[in-house]
């Protein structure tokens, strides 16, 4: 089918080729066609789906500064990921994004990049969808390993990566980042932004009994 629709003048996207882990095909659209919409799609695709092999051929062509906003949306993708196999005969392996995560680290990307004060550390707190919660985690451990920051307030929320796991309710993260230095209490943020307010308010009873136990003991 996918031969019959290309021998009648279909044309490949590159999302449907990093998706689908066409590392031939990636080749040939590089050859092609070097604009930087195309690589940038087939990067943050191959990041997405796990294809290490795609991201690193894709990668060296995209030349923005490190700390440039654009380069959230790439780290976001190997946790947003997660879930999804994109019909691949195969699954795709928790080790390959990881893998794809670590690539762009290594490009030289600022762990710490934001949008609307938001890095990706606090979406790997808020991402749904996710079954198995140590998946989450090993996100979180390799992004505090590469210098991911637990002080940065996102700008709707102003709250801290610690507030973020408090809202959504993962306890795993929680005490992954209070074991990081993580303060359960945080003086300078708003009464309603606090880790504790969050765990309070969307009822999250276990972890707002944690948050208690730290402050004032058991």
């Amino acid at each position: 089918m996918k031969r019959l629709l290309l021998g009648h003048g279909a044309k490949l996207q590159p999302h449907i080729v990093a998706q689908s882990h066409d590392v031939a095909g990636a080749r040939q659209m590089l050859t092609k066609d070097a604009e930087e919409h195309m690589v940038e799609e087939l990067a943050w695709a191959a990041a997405e789906a796990g294809c290490s092999e795609i991201l690193q051929l894709a990668l060296p062509r995209l030349d923005w500064p490190r700390a440039h906003s654009r380069w959230h949306w790439f780290l976001i993708q190997p946790v947003r990921g997660l879930g999804d196999n994109f019909g691949l005969p195969e699954p795709i392996t928790l080790e390959q994004r990881l893998r794809c995560l670590e690539i762009l680290l290594n490009h030289g990307i600022d762990v710490n990049v934001a949008r609307r004060g938001e890095t990706v550390l606090h979406f790997t707190a808020a991402r749904g969808g996710i079954e198995h919660e140590e998946e989450r985690t090993r996100f979180a451990a390799l992004l505090l390993d590469r210098g991911a920051r637990l002080d940065l307030r996102d700008e709707l929320l102003k709250s801290t990566p610690l507030g973020w796991a408090c809202r959504w309710g993962r306890k795993e993260l929680v005490e992954l980042f209070i074991k990081r230095g993580a303060p359960v209490d945080e003086p300078d943020a708003e009464p309603w932004a606090t880790p504790l307010a969050w765990a309070r308010k969307m009822k999250h009873a276990e972890i707002e009994r944690h948050l208690q136990s730290l402050r004032f003991g058991p």
